[in-house]
């Protein structure tokens, strides 16, 4: 596999959205879900109270969007907490987390992009992001590198109406597979993170921003 640094090095410009400013305060703002008794703070009458204040807007919003804003926020603010307490098994990183990753993926308006970014922003170094730039970058390397991915098939998004096992299953084909990117991408130096990896993979999945990198460098 090639070294992939020229896709991260575009990466700010790319997705000025995205940029290491927002990742970590994303990071710092899910660390206050480790304050000591928080999940008695969610399942409070004080909470419950203020999710019914935001109901009409919840249902207002939902009422015309493609993506519905969960309705339930006290089972969704409950499951990420836990998400984020429960320490990660090793070897086996689902091993307890399959409930609550089926959990929250069956919740209204999460689908496995949404609820990869909440396991990797509850543990950054277990779980990585998938969408379809991943995902189209994924099926590149399988393509331009067959032998390095050889006893891998490149992932697939599930279908949204699949079952939470299924989505379980896709998540994990993809973690195998990033981290073969992430073991190849070691020969080039250094020990890349899932951030890094993520960068890459967005810019190479999408086909005018790796045109670009790639035209850049004359390929």
């Amino acid at each position: 596999m090639e070294n992939l640094d020229s896709y991260v090095h575009s990466f700010d410009v790319a997705f000025p959205e995205f940029v290491e400013a927002r990742y970590a305060e994303i990071g710092l703002i899910v660390s206050r879900y480790d304050q000591v008794g928080i999940l008695d703070v969610v399942r409070g009458q004080q909470f419950a109270d203020f999710v019914d204040l935001i109901r009409p807007l919840t249902a207002i919003k939902n009422y015309k969007s493609q993506v519905p804003f969960p309705e339930n926020l006290q089972e969704v603010v409950s499951c990420i907490i836990r998400i984020r307490a429960t320490p990660v098994g090793n070897p086996d990183r689902f091993s307890s987390h399959t409930h609550l990753f089926k959990q929250l993926i069956s919740i209204q308006g999460f689908q496995l992009p949404t609820v990869s970014a909440v396991f990797h922003f509850c543990h950054p170094h277990r779980f990585p992001i998938v969408d379809i730039y991943v995902k189209a970058a994924c099926g590149l390397l399988k393509k331009r590198y067959p032998r390095d991915f050889a006893s891998l098939e490149a992932p697939l998004l599930p279908a949204p109406n699949t079952s939470a096992q299924n989505k379980l299953s896709k998540y994990n084909g993809f973690v195998a597979f990033i981290d073969r990117v992430k073991s190849l991408q070691q020969a080039y130096g250094g020990n890349p993170t899932y951030r890094y990896i993520d960068k890459a993979l967005m810019v190479l999945g999408s086909s005018e921003l790796r045109a670009k990198v790639e035209n850049h460098e004359g390929r």
